[in-house]
């Protein structure tokens, strides 16, 4: 716009401001600011479909006439955007950083309450550890006790049988022997 006169850049310039007042309530205001950018995202967009359909920028009654286009309706929808704009970049935001937050929050609030927990569990859990890797394994144990028990079995049909068994085998050889031969 370099080749606009002045005084048409000065009125340009009058009225941006002019709508940058009746969006923008003062510096900290986010949402009237997306709401003046976007007004300006849809100047430029029309100066630059004005130039490719006219082969020229606009004239500045050509310029008045976009400029006053932009009546109350018009702003509320700008400031309603920038809002929803604003919104939506919240929530995307919290959004991406929920799980990190709720995992810091977690921590304050329970973290501390186990911590001597921790160290306590911790110290337990090492001298189990030391325990069990100085004894002999569970598998072995397991096996040792199975052949033991076997052992126990053997000998006690063994001693069993010893004692018994040439009671049993008389008796036996005595109710064969005085039955007579089957027929």
């Amino acid at each position: 716009m370099a080749s606009e006169p002045l005084s048409a850049a000065s009125d340009r310039d009058i009225h941006d401001a002019h709508i940058y007042d009746r969006l923008v309530e003062d510096e900290q205001d986010v949402e009237g600011l997306l709401a003046y950018a976007l007004y300006k995202k849809s100047e430029r967009t029309w100066l630059r479909d004005f130039r490719q359909r006219h082969g020229r920028a606009p004239v500045d009654p050509e310029l008045d006439e976009f400029i006053h286009t932009y009546d109350s309706d018009d702003l509320g929808r700008l400031r309603s955007d920038g809002e929803q704009r604003l919104l939506r970049y919240a929530n995307e935001f919290v959004d991406i950083q929920t799980p990190e937050i709720e995992r810091a929050a977690v921590n304050a609030a329970i973290g501390t309450h186990f911590d001597h927990l921790d160290t306590a569990h911790s110290g337990r859990h090492a001298e189990l550890m030391n325990t069990l890797a100085a004894s002999r394994s569970w598998l072995r144990g397991i096996l040792e006790a199975g052949i033991a028990q076997i052992v126990v079995t053997l000998a006690t049909i063994v001693l069993f049988f010893s004692f018994v068994a040439p009671s049993i085998f008389e008796i036996l050889r005595k109710i064969f022997q005085d039955q007579p031969p089957p027929h």
